[in-house]
């Protein structure tokens, strides 16, 4: 939906982080909204920068599978290097 873009992203960010161990399902929706639709990604990229501030809050595992998440979408070209 229009103007919930941001909130579509937290709720990926956030099911991804409360897995047991990374879902590459995760990494490849996130690619795929991405893709389809540009705000979602410039959502992506805001994202981003808010989970590098608050890292110190969030557990091993979940910090492992975000890290992970934004790892998929940088290595397949979906967010730019310069987030």
């Amino acid at each position: 939906p229009e103007g919930l873009e941001h909130e579509v992203v937290n709720m990926l960010i956030e099911c991804c982080s409360q897995e047991r161990t990374f879902v590459k399902f995760y990494g490849l929706l996130s690619q795929r909204v991405c893709t389809v639709k540009r705000p979602y990604a410039l959502a992506f990229a805001d994202a981003f920068e808010k989970q590098y501030n608050t890292v110190h809050r969030l557990e091993t595992n979940n910090l492992r599978n975000v890290a992970k998440l934004f790892g998929h979408l940088l290595y397949n070209d979906v967010l730019p290097w310069t987030v």
